[in-house]
């Protein structure tokens, strides 16, 4: 793949925004507020960073998985 130099945003790139994400925020917010002193946010971000490793793995192309295969790890 050739390199492609990096353009800036456009002068509007504030209509780019999701409204959504103040939504998402708000809602993990209360969530995490919900699980902070519980072992399920332990949980939760073991296996949120063991999903971003194998994600990067494969963005980097250290290595290949199918979808199977990556299900399963995540199960873990």
């Amino acid at each position: 793949m050739a390199w492609v130099e990096i353009k800036d945003l456009p002068a509007d790139w504030e209509s780019l925004a999701s409204g959504e994400v103040e939504s998402l925020a708000e809602t993990w917010f209360n969530i995490y507020h919900d699980l902070k002193d519980t072992s399920l946010l332990d949980t939760f971000n073991e296996r949120l960073r063991r999903e971003w490793s194998i994600e990067t793995g494969i963005i980097e192309r250290l290595y290949t998985i199918d979808s199977g295969t990556i299900a399963v790890l995540d199960g873990l």
